[in-house]
Order: C-alpha cells, then structure tokens, then sequence
C-alpha cells in the first residue's frame, strides 16, 4: 500500500515527537531555572555588597574628616575578611583619589574596562551629618556565581536526563499500546473482519501500485470478480452466522490456491476479486473457472450436508482491458454481471461490446426512471381462456414501455434493466395499480368480474412491500381481491418461500389467488408446493410447444396435472398457438390457457373488444338455439 502509512509508522513518529518535546521542555525549564536561580543569586550578592560599603562608609566618616591616611587604609583593609570583593577605591568629592585597595592576586582595578559579566561595582557616599565627604567604590567579583551556576546547572542537566530517561521508557509502553491500535485500525482499514482476505481499500491500494509502476516493470495481470450465486438463500434459511462460516471458508480455498503472487480479496456481500499474474490465465482466462471450483467445493457442513455453492465469474485484463484502476474493476464487474445473465456459474471474459452494452444498460435505466415519473409505461392484457368451452375467463396484465424514441419495448428489453437497478419493485406497485384500476373499469361498463392475473417480481417479496402495494392498490381501486391473481416464478417462490410465507397467507386470507409461474423450470420439491399457499399452477411454454411431437413433454404435463389435480389447484398452460396444441392440453384435463392461439397481448380498449364480441357470439348461438 504505496499511499498509505504503515502499521508502526504512526506511533514511531508519536514516540519521536513526544521526547523532542520532553526534551525542548526539560531543556527550557533548566535554562529558565539556572537564569532565574543566577540573577537572584546576583540580585543578593549587590545588595550584600551594598549593605558592606555602607558599613565600611559609616568607618570611614572619622578618618576621611580629619584626613587620617593610616586610619583610612586600616579601614578599607578590614574588606580583606570578604572574600567576593576584589577591590575597593576611596575618592573626594571632586575625583581625586584619597585611598584605594586590592585583594592580592585579583589582578583587576576598578575603571572603564570593567567586564559586569564577571565583576559588579557599587558605591556609596561617605557622609559626615548629611553632607558627602567622600565616595566609596567596591569591585565585587562574580566567579562563586558562576561556578554555583555551572554546579547547579550540571545538577538540572543531570536530573532532566534520568526524567528524560523515564519518560523514554514510559514512551515505549505507550508506543507499543499505540502500535496495537494502529495495527488493529489497518486491519480494519484493509482487511475485511469475516474471511481475513484485504477489502476493497487494500485491493485498490495495491492495484494502484502495480499499474503505476515503472513501465519497463510493468506486467500482465488479471482481475477476476467472483459472485456467489444465490448467497441470500444460505442466509435466509441457515442464518447469518453460517453464511459468514461458508463465506470465510471460500476466502481460505481461493487464497489457499492462488498461483504464485496472486491475491484474494472480499469486496463485500458474497463478492471477491482475485488479482492473479498467472500467464496461463492471460492466453485461456476461462481457466480461472477451475480456480473458482474449486474454491467453492467447500467441506460439507453439519448444518447443511448437500450444501452446494456455484459462482459468476468475470474476467479483466490489464493493460488489454483497461489502463487504470477504476476501468479495471468496472470491466471485470462487467463481465460478472454478463456472466450471471447468461444463468449463473458461468465465466464471462471482458470484451469491449460488454461495456457499450453496460452504457446501454446504464442509459436505458436512466430512461426507465424518467418512465415512471412521466406515465410512458402501458399495460397490455392477454386472455386467459377456458379450454372447454373456448370463454375468455380472465387475462393477464403485462407491462409495455411507449419510449419517446426507440419507439414500444416488450418486457425482455427493459425488465432485467428494472430487476438489476431495483426499480422493478416501483414498477410491479405500479402495474398493481394500474391493473387493479382497469379491472373496475371493465366491471363497471358490464363485463363481469374477470380473473386478473399481475406478475410480481422477488425483489417486491425481498423488500417487503409486496403486502403493502397491493393493499394499496386495492384501497384506490375498490377492486374485488378474490378475483386477483398475483403470479411468481417458482424459482422466486422457493428461493423466499421460508422469509415470506407470512406475506402470502396473508395475502391469501384476504380472497388473494397466489399462482406459480412457468412452472416445471425451477425444480421446486413436492415439499414446497405443499407448504406454500399456492392455487394455481402455470405450465411453462417450454413444455407446451413440444406437447404433441416429444413424449417427454408430454410426461412432464400429464404429471404437472395430476399432481395439480391431486393438491386441487388450477392449471393454465402458457404459450398455445396450435389446435393441436389446445386438444391436447384439454383431453389432458387441462383448466384454462393463453397463447397465441386466442390472441397476443392487447390493449385495453382492444381486450374489451374481444370480450364484447365473445358476448355477441354467445348471445347469438343462444338466439339460433331458441329458434
């Protein structure tokens, strides 16, 4: 990590930095003390020499009046008794020199060269009854200053070493308590706190410094964006804590069989990215896929034996791919995202026409939202016909996008968008609602109570909102719920069947028909169809288009029916466009159908038409039959 500091770095520096400033502040407070303690001590020594020259003056007051020279000299001697004045001079009133003295051996007099640094003089008037006589000077020597100083100032630098040493030790516990915090604030800055593998901070720091590198060092690498599918299911049904033990355990296998120099990394949720030089990787990139099989075929778990993982992997190159960082990991993001639509557990190797369909993707999102805010998305109604007797019975409500300018979109070019951006729950409230409305209006102009059948998405079952939308579309429209029917795939109803089997009861206690959708393509187990609240089966037009030239077909449908029979729920078979086709499916004992063969999906005007006409054509076979 070439941009970030390494763990130590900080509480080194700290440590740094807290004994220059332990040492600044011993070393200023000694020096402020020893000044302090010498310009007292100085302070005293003139004030001593002062009280001493006004002693000696008050002597010599006799001697000078009356001239006595041997007296004078008796009297300036006595200061040879003390020991810091070196010198002493006895002058008239008009400078003339009357007597002087010298300590032997001080080799200084007192006059202009005097050094105050060393020496300090003070004087004083020699006074008979107020009035001066003379003038006494003292050269006062300042060396037993100093050397006290100089001892004084040994002792401070001494006794600020020893605290400096203590505060160096007290320094390195500190720094080795601020190491542990800093190492734990990189682990959480960098690694991820369930598998142990570096996160997304540290996957770009390191990428970063190998893209940035010299360029004559600069080599191939790949990037690849694994996803596990379906991760959500582990967590819902087994709970959070074995999902966080599968998640940690793949972190293990992938960095456990990471070519040499490779790196494994969580980005979060149930993706990692692995960042591997392999050279065979970059000529076969779909090699990776062994990689990840391997990673995924974790040790059974005693919580769940038959647990199986399988993965969506994308593949980046660099530099073939991308030049930097973020370009880098958008292609192999991309390239995940392809891999999951084209069925999961696949690998998908990035290509450019991957990114111009991502912008499209992007661009028809960004669409899709101003869809809903300006009213461009129709429903469009399929009938749903009784097989027996030919009656439009019911239909289903599917949603069309009038684009201002690609012109009308079927579902398949805009619903994966919807699915992947999260804004299909908006939409399927929206479809509720709008279909709900449109079930009243036909009430309403004497069409009878149709069976409506509305599509719902996972993600409306995921949120949470499913119960609340459709509540609320039947608080605005009056509409009867009995005769709603609200369709999800199997797939959809399995994977959520345990978090949201609540909602659908719910749902199915206020008259709600609860339909699973292209059935027969999801594997669900007898087990689930008995526990969900379900009342009607969806045979998929897979099955359907080769009921009458593949005996398998013909099987899987018969079973369908049966087993429906058996659990008493209705049956519409999807996708009938031949005769052959319906007498098929109605000799079966099949309930009801839609498919081409009654009509494609219409308008809402144009499904009334079908309807009225349905009821002219009646009313006509009953005239002849009067008749």
């Amino acid at each position: 990590m070439s941009d970030t500091v390494r763990p130590g770095m900080l509480s080194a520096r700290l440590t740094r930095l807290a004994m220059w400033a332990a040492a600044l502040a011993l070393l200023v407070a000694g020096a402020a003390l020893n000044l302090a303690t010498y310009l007292l001590s100085r302070e005293a020594l003139v004030q001593q020499s002062l009280e001493q020259a006004r002693l000696v003056a008050t002597n010599l007051t006799a001697a000078v009046a009356f001239g006595d020279q041997a007296a004078t000299r008796e009297t300036l001697g006595s200061l040879a008794g003390v020991s810091s004045i070196t010198a002493a001079q006895l002058t008239s009133v008009d400078g003339g020199p009357l007597a002087r003295y010298e300590r032997a051996g001080a080799g200084r007099s007192i006059g202009p060269g005097l050094d105050l640094s060393e020496r300090l003089q003070v004087a004083v008037p020699v006074l008979l009854e107020g009035r001066p006589l003379a003038s006494l000077s003292l050269e006062v020597d300042t060396s037993s200053l100093v050397r006290r100083g100089l001892v004084f100032g040994g002792i401070t630098l001494a006794v600020g070493a020893v605290a400096l040493a203590m505060a160096w030790l007290f320094a390195l516990g500190v720094r080795r308590d601020v190491s542990r915090v800093e190492q734990r604030l990189d682990d959480l800055a960098h690694r991820d706190p369930v598998t142990q593998l570096f996160n997304r901070h540290a996957a770009t720091s390191h990428l970063e410094a190998l893209v940035r590198g010299p360029a004559h060092r600069l080599k191939p690498f790949a990037v690849v964006t694994i996803d596990l599918d379906d991760f959500k299911l582990i967590n819902d049904t087994l709970g959070h804590a074995i999902g966080d033990q599968v998640l940690a355990c793949v972190g293990q296998r992938l960095q456990q069989r990471m070519p040499s120099g490779g790196q494994a990394y969580r980005f979060g949720g149930d993706e990692f990215v692995v960042v591997s030089p392999c050279p065979d990787g970059q000529l076969s990139p779909v090699s990776y896929q062994q990689l990840v099989l391997e990673a995924l075929a974790i040790p059974p778990l005693p919580e769940a034996p038959d647990l199986q993982l399988s993965g969506s992997v994308g593949v980046a190159r660099f530099p073939g791919d991308a030049q930097d960082v973020a370009e880098l990991l958008q292609a192999s993001d991309i390239a995940m995202y392809a891999a999951k639509q084209r069925g999961k557990n696949q690998v998908v190797v990035f290509e450019p026409g991957l990114r111009e369909r991502n912008e499209q993707w992007m661009q028809t999102a960004n669409d899709l939202h101003a869809a809903l805010r300006r009213g461009e998305l129709r429903l469009h109604y399929q009938p749903i016909v009784e097989l027996a007797g030919g009656r439009i019975v019911g239909a289903e409500a599917l949603v069309r996008w009038e684009h201002p300018q690609r012109g009308w979109l079927l579902p398949g070019d805009f619903i994966p968008v919807a699915e992947r951006s999260g804004l299909i729950a908006d939409i399927g409230g929206w479809v509720l609602q709008e279909a709900t409305r449109q079930w009243v209006r036909w009430r309403d102009r004497g069409l009878g109570a149709l069976e409506l059948a509305v599509n719902v998405s996972p993600r409306q079952l995921r949120r949470g909102v499913l119960q609340q939308q459709f509540e609320q579309a039947i608080a605005d429209s009056q509409a009867d719920p009995r005769h709603i029917t609200l369709e999800l795939t199997e797939h959809s109803l399995v994977e959520h069947a345990d978090g949201q089997l609540g909602v659908l009861e719910r749902l199915r206690a206020q008259g709600v028909q609860v339909a699973i959708d292209d059935f027969g393509t999801g594997l669900s187990s007898l087990s689930y169809l008995k526990r969900l609240p379900v009342t009607k089966l969806k045979i998929d037009r897979s099955f359907v288009s080769g009921l009458t030239d593949n005996g398998g077909d013909a099987t899987i449908v018969g079973a369908t029916l049966a087993m429906a029979s058996a659990f008493g729920l209705k049956v519409v078979a999807e996708g009938i466009e031949t005769e052959a086709q319906q007498f098929e499916l109605q000799q079966m004992g099949c309930d009801f159908g839609q498919g081409y063969l009654y009509s494609r999906p219409v308008s809402p005007a144009d499904f009334e038409r079908l309807l009225r006409g349905q009821t002219v054509q009646a009313r006509s076979a009953l005239a002849d039959q009067r008749a």
